[in-house]
């Protein structure tokens, strides 16, 4: 082959491994590892975990700064903001806003709660939670289209049908 010498040899079938050939008939399906990690990224971040990045950016920003100061380029990074620099939220969680999927339902309830303070004053607060309803009935669906190639004893039709040709342009 090409110049070299190619060496076959049989192994037999007690050097063979049980399972060498074991899922060789599946289609090869890429794993998505950018959506996965984009997914990761997108998901909420506890108090603790989002310390932990940002002490780890500010290592790395320290180590690169370093390393332009050490060819005579300074420059000061903006201030990265850290957990303990953000309010902590009250209440629950907030609804993720987007496309609603065709056919979905949505529901909200609002309370309204208004109290008086002892001063004249109206404290009025709002609740408000949202839920959305898939649509139903999802899946892979057949094409009609294939359903119409079949005939009546659902064998594929005798009679195959040519696509109309584009007449050619006359040079005039």
């Amino acid at each position: 082959m090409f110049g070299h010498i190619l060496k076959c040899k049989v192994v037999p079938p007690g050097d063979v491994h049980e399972n060498l050939w074991k899922g060789a008939n599946k289609r090869f399906k890429k794993v998505p590892w950018s959506k996965m990690e984009g997914k990761k990224m997108e998901r909420k971040v506890g108090r603790e975990e989002w310390g932990k990045r940002v002490e780890s950016e500010r290592k790395r920003r320290n180590k690169k700064k370093e390393a332009l100061k050490s060819i005579g380029y300074e420059f000061e990074a903006p201030k990265l903001k850290g957990p303990e620099d953000v309010p902590v939220r009250e209440g629950g969680e907030k609804a993720i806003e987007g496309p609603v999927a065709e056919g979905a339902t949505t529901t909200e309830e609002k309370t309204i709660v208004t109290t008086d303070a002892g001063d004249g004053t109206m404290v009025i607060s709002e609740e408000v939670k949202t839920t959305k309803v898939k649509k139903s009935g999802g899946g892979k669906r057949k094409a009609p289209a294939a359903e119409e190639k079949r005939g009546e004893d659902g064998g594929p039709l005798a009679e195959v049908v040519k696509k109309a040709k584009k007449a050619k342009k006359s040079a005039a």
